[in-house]
């Protein structure tokens, strides 16, 4: 009989490497160690990062297609991949609290409309919502909302209002995703045809602060085009006026990575109303600028990243 309990031996794909044979593969890879030396390169893998982290840049990079050196990376020293993971960390933590400000002004914008409007008493849109969401999608957002209720923060709000819960109360209960549902709700019961639109570009802020609060790469894939989604013909325009010509746009918006930054910056100049804030994040955006550009030598061989990056501080500009 066969034990449950066994551990079933596999040949995988991937095995796993210890840090000296990491750097013993990205030798034999044609990754260099000139300006980052190997003693360097094992204190960086065991106490600064990790191995699947850092090689995930070399996505950035062609290989010699036939030769000697065929299968080989073509110009890319270990010093280039750790660069571009620590640029990739200051963009995530540049753009991860930006995310955060559209949610806010998002929330505050309709919590402002409910309560200018005088056919809104902040309390029958949250019941008509409700109403409106079939049994499954009830279900879920009751379960969400139940979710928090011995939470520290909201606990308090839930118990306190379980029985008729006003919007003010009810978006603060809210995820990120079921916000951008009610939104959207609220722009068809107003027939506001702007709002529907911007539900849309929310939507992409929310997939892009789900990958920069998981500390997923960004930088790695700036070489993919999948094309997934058509980018909001504002953010195109907003494009235009920042300077990027009509090929750049076409073939950067094809790249999801690209587009979610800069409908992101969009949707930070559409709805991040506060001097200060805006002031901060401006600040924020130029470090990161000049952190991008400060071993710009490092990639001069490599159209592929000078591009990305050349597009990225244009994206900056829409603010």
């Amino acid at each position: 009989m066969e034990n449950k309990h066994e551990i079933s031996i596999a040949k995988h794909v991937k095995p796993k490497l210890a840090v000296d044979e990491q750097i013993a593969h990205l030798k034999d890879k044609g990754v260099r160690f000139e300006l980052c030396s190997e003693d360097e390169a094992r204190c960086i893998l065991e106490s600064e990062s990790y191995w699947f982290k850092i090689a995930a840049y070399r996505a950035l990079y062609d290989k010699h297609a036939e030769g000697q050196h065929e299968g080989k990376y073509i110009n890319l020293d270990f010093a280039y991949l750790v660069d571009l993971a620590t640029i990739d960390k200051q963009l995530r933590r540049t753009l991860l609290p930006m995310t955060l400000d559209v949610e806010h002004y998002a929330i505050s914008a309709v919590e402002r409309e409910i309560s200018e409007r005088s056919d809104e008493d902040g309390y029958s849109i949250v019941r008509d919502y409700w109403n409106d969401l079939t049994d499954a999608e009830r279900g879920y957002r009751s379960a969400e909302i139940g979710r928090l209720r011995d939470d520290f923060y909201c606990g308090a709000l839930i118990r306190k209002y379980q029985d008729d819960m006003p919007a003010w109360v009810f978006m603060e209960l809210l995820t990120f995703g079921a916000f951008i549902n009610f939104y959207k709700y609220c722009a068809m019961r107003w027939g506001d045809e702007e709002m529907r639109q911007s539900h849309y570009v929310l939507r992409s802020v929310k997939s892009a602060r789900n990958a920069y609060a998981h500390s997923s790469c960004i930088v790695s894939n700036f070489r993919r085009e999948d094309g997934r989604y058509r980018t909001n013909v504002k953010v195109m325009h907003a494009l235009e006026d920042a300077g990027v010509s009509r090929t750049a746009r076409a073939k950067r918006m094809r790249n999801t990575a690209l587009q979610q930054i800069a409908t992101l910056m969009f949707a930070y100049s559409h709805f991040v109303t506060g001097d200060e804030d805006r002031r901060h994040t401006k600040d924020a955006l130029a470090v990161l600028a000049q952190r991008i550009v400060e071993h710009k030598d490092y990639y001069e061989a490599n159209n592929a990243i000078v591009s990305a990056f050349g597009f990225l501080e244009k994206t900056f500009d829409i603010l």
